[in-house]
């Protein structure tokens, strides 16, 4: 809907369960193992007019 206004409060900052990315290259001798972990933000909608 256009011009809706939508309120909310922030609950969490937080990081995600980490995740295991593991890249090689096959007869190159070549890998590695890296892990990442996604930051995200909880919010909750209160109102929306």
């Amino acid at each position: 809907m256009k011009g809706a206004v939508v309120t909310g409060t922030v609950i969490k900052n937080g990081k995600g369960k980490k995740i295991h990315v593991m890249t090689y290259r096959p007869k190159k001798d070549s890998k590695r193992k890296i892990g990442h972990r996604q930051p995200y933000t909880k919010v909750r909608i209160d109102s929306i007019a």
